[in-house]
């Protein structure tokens, strides 16, 4: 809300690294990496949360939906092609594929 991008990212990596499980932290990294136009950082943080957390799915396939309508698409279809890729089965990633 301040837009101190770097502390806040600072911030959000300590969060990952003490609860690696927390989607949250990854959804508003990423959040924060396409604010900054790290769009790679942005979609190795949404990967990595496919990977990490047991809740991530929604909440980035949310997040990606919201990078999408910020006239991101590129961003999220690179994201959207992960989470299929980690997760084959992941019906809203697939879903907002088709859509996109």
């Amino acid at each position: 809300m301040m837009n101190d991008l770097e502390s806040a990212a600072y911030h959000f990596k300590e969060v990952i690294r003490l609860d690696p499980i927390r989607a949250g932290a990854y959804v508003n990294l990423g959040a924060v990496y396409n604010r900054m136009e790290q769009y790679d950082e942005a979609i190795h943080v949404c990967a990595e949360a496919f990977r990490s957390t047991p809740n991530a799915p929604k909440d980035i396939t949310t997040s990606v939906w919201s990078t999408r309508k910020m006239g991101q698409t590129n961003l999220a279809l690179q994201s959207y092609l992960e989470a299929t890729r980690i997760n084959p089965r992941m019906v809203d990633a697939q879903y907002n594929l088709a859509n996109l």
